[in-house]
This record gives C-alpha cells, sequence and structure tokens, in this order.
C-alpha cells in the first residue's frame, strides 16, 4: 500500500480542486508484482462476499454489468476508510453496496453477527433482466444464515456460505423495480449442530453396532468414530460423511468388525466448517463374559453444567418416556428415548433450571417407571 508499482492503476479521491504533484525524487528503486496472496486461484485470504450483476446484449450474451466485495475480518472497522473503495458510477448499471450513506465497490468491515445487514445500491439500470451472482469465499461460518431480500418482490431468498448464490431479477417501467434500496442481505443466527446421544451393542456375531443422532444438523465436514480399550485413549476407526447437512435431524450406524472380546468405549466428534469440534457422549461395551445387571442411570450427579446424562445399560429396547419434576412436584420438561442397544446414553438440557433437587421419572413401553433423584448445582 505504499508504493504504486509499475503497471498498477489507481483511483484518487480528493476535495474539489485538489492537485497531486508526483516529483522525480519520489521514485523509489526497483518493482514489485502487484498482488495479493491466493486462495484457491483467488486474490482472497479473508471471509468475502463477491457480489457481480450480470445482464445480456442485444445479441442474448450475457455481460458482467457491475459489482461489488465485501471483506470481512475484526481487523476493518465499521466505517468508511482508507480500506474501503468509494463507487465511480457508471452511465448505465450500478450495483454496490451501502455503508454510511455512502455507496462502496469494496467495503472491508468486521467479522459477521447476527445482527448485521447489508445495503445495496441499485442505480441507472434500464428496463432488462439481470441476475445477481453471489460467490461466498472462506465464509464457513456454522451459527448464521444468510438472505437476500428484495423490496419490490417482497421476496427473502437463502444465501448460501458454502456455493454460488444465483438470482434473477427485471427492471421495469414500474418505479419499485428500479429503487435504489431494492436490495439487502441479512444475517440470522441458527442454533448449533447438537449430537444428541450414542449407544454401543454388541451383536450376536460379536461385532459392535454404533449409532448416534445429530439434531439440526447443519455445517458438519465429517464425523469421526473412535474406539479406546481404557476410556482414556481414544483412536479413529471410521468417519462418516454428513447425509443432511439442511438444519434437519441425522441418524447414523457404524459396525466395529474388530470389536474386541472385553470391553470397549465408544465416541464421536463432528468437524464443522468453522473448526469447531463437538463430541458425544461415551457409549461402553462390556466385555462378552462380563454380566451387567440392568440400569438406568445419571451421571455427573449433582450435574455441573446443567446436562443431564442418562445411560441405560442393558434395558429391553424399545421407546421410554422422561419426565423431569421439579421438588415441589412441578414438570420441568419432557423427552422420548429410543433405546436402541445396551448401553444407550441421552442428553437432556437443562439450562433453563434452577438450582435444587429434582426427580428424572423414566417410563419403559411396558409401563415399568424408575425414579431417580438428582441435583443441580
Amino acid at each position: 500500500l505504499n508504493h504504486i508499482e509499475s503497471g498498477q492503476a489507481i483511483f484518487v479521491q480528493s476535495i474539489p480542486g485538489g492537485t497531486i504533484t508526483v516529483n522525480e525524487s519520489d521514485k523509489v528503486d526497483g518493482s514489485a508484482l502487484y498482488s495479493r496472496n491466493l486462495v484457491n486461484g483467488d486474490n482472497i485470504t479473508v471471509p468475502t462476499l463477491e457480489i457481480s450483476m450480470h445482464t445480456k446484449n442485444p445479441d442474448g450474451s450475457e455481460f458482467v454489468a457491475d459489482g461489488t466485495i465485501i471483506n470481512f475480518d475484526d481487523s476493518f472497522s465499521a466505517g468508511i476508510d482508507n480500506l474501503d473503495a468509494r463507487k465511480i458510477t457508471n452511465a448505465v448499471d450500478n450495483f454496490s453496496v451501502r455503508n454510511n450513506q455512502s455507496d462502496l465497490s469494496a467495503d472491508r468491515r468486521p467479522t459477521l453477527k447476527a445482527t448485521d445487514t447489508l445495503h445495496f445500491s441499485l442505480t441507472n439500470t434500464r428496463n432488462a433482466s439481470y441476475r445477481l451472482e453471489i460467490k461466498p469465499f472462506l465464509m464457513g461460518s456454522a451459527d448464521l444464515k444468510a438472505y437476500l431480500i428484495d423490496n419490490f418482490l417482497k421476496t427473502e431468498t437463502p444465501v448460501s456460505f458454502t456455493t454460488q448464490t444465483d438470482i434473477s431479477f427485471t427492471v421495469s417501467s414500474v418505479a419499485g423495480s428500479r429503487a435504489s434500496n431494492r436490495f439487502f442481505i441479512i444475517f440470522k443466527q441458527v442454533p448449533p449442530t447438537i449430537l444428541t446421544d450414542i449407544s454401543a451393542e454388541r451383536r450376536a456375531d460379536k461385532t459392535v453396532s454404533v449409532r448416534w443422532n445429530a439434531a439440526n444438523e447443519n455445517n458438519i465436514n465429517k464425523y469421526v468414530v473412535e474406539h479406546s480399550a481404557d476410556n482414556v485413549s481414544f483412536r479413529t476407526i471410521a468417519t462418516q460423511l454428513p447425509t443432511e447437512n439442511k438444519f434437519q435431524n441425522s441418524s447414523y450406524q457404524y459396525t466395529d468388525v474388530a470389536a474386541s472380546s472385553k470391553a470397549n468405549w465408544y465416541r464421536v466428534k463432528a468437524l464443522t466448517g468453522s473448526g469447531k469440534v463437538i463430541f458425544t457422549d461415551v457409549a461402553k461395551v462390556d466385555a462378552i463374559e462380563t454380566q451387567t445387571q440392568p440400569l438406568i442411570t445419571i451421571y455427573p450427579n449433582p450435574l455441573t453444567n446443567r446436562q443431564l446424562n442418562l445411560l441405560f445399560t442393558n434395558q429391553r429396547i424399545g421407546k421410554y418416556t422422561v419426565v423431569i419434576t421439579g421438588n415441589a412436584g412441578q414438570i420441568v420438561t419432557t423427552a422420548s428415548v429410543d433405546v436402541t442397544g445396551i448401553n444407550m446414553a441421552k442428553r437432556i438440557d437443562l439450562r433453563t433450571a434452577a438450582a435444587g433437587n429434582y426427580q428424572a421419572i423414566i417410563t419403559n413401553q411396558a409401563g415399568a417407571k424408575f425414579s431417580i433423584p438428582f441435583i443441580i448445582k
């Protein structure tokens, strides 16, 4: 940014009547290629949205009429400074990002939050058909959704953080279709993926079936199944790609054909697009020669993080109803558990519960009830 390299073009913003003088003494020896660090062939190193507006020639061929770029990083300011580029208006077809009542070709702003909105400026358009091409780079956010709002058509179109989004629109003689503030992008907070439970069951052929569930599955790169022989050191034995990743619930199963005849412990971790790692609880399969009595237990007790962990050991397969009641008998929450193996873990979120004494009343399909007291600190 300190030198104008050979072959590089620049624009200078000045007050009316200002002048620029370049003296011979201002020159420095040497020259460097003007470029930025490359990511996948693009000059992008921080989370970025590139938006180009396309239209057509009389012969039907398409061309880029205008465009804008927005970079996101906490090293950038929310206001306008020398890292932003003010819009130089075209005679026709202008599309730019608006910041603080100024139109910009390039806007560098802090990292995105759920409360952010990107406003755009659409000016000097013709009666024609257009297409917005929105390209995300390094936008692997696990907790945000983006939507392009069309004020004229009153539509809300999802904008992907991983693949290109194309949105076609038409400008006509109707004033609203060419309004400068026709488009903006809003961002919304979404709940992250939660790994709700894991079970491990030894089959008649001595293999072990490992099952786990993911609620609100999104932005998951892959699942990693891990095994331990001592519940201390875990190693990877399998990977699984997500099947949905569309904010839905998903279930998975893996068969460990190399399971030991001794005790085995399993857990699954999810690797997200933003680098976060999510773990399930640990499911244990007892040694073949060990006969474990049927149990339903809560761990830890007292709860330390308002996450209730229920472990079903050697319980009959089927659906169980869990009712959490307070000290006065009031119902705090209810949940349903599908027990699919001899060792099944279920996590119940009690973040809104106050400290105190509680009961977990568990009923199986045959109507048998189990009552377990526990404490929330």
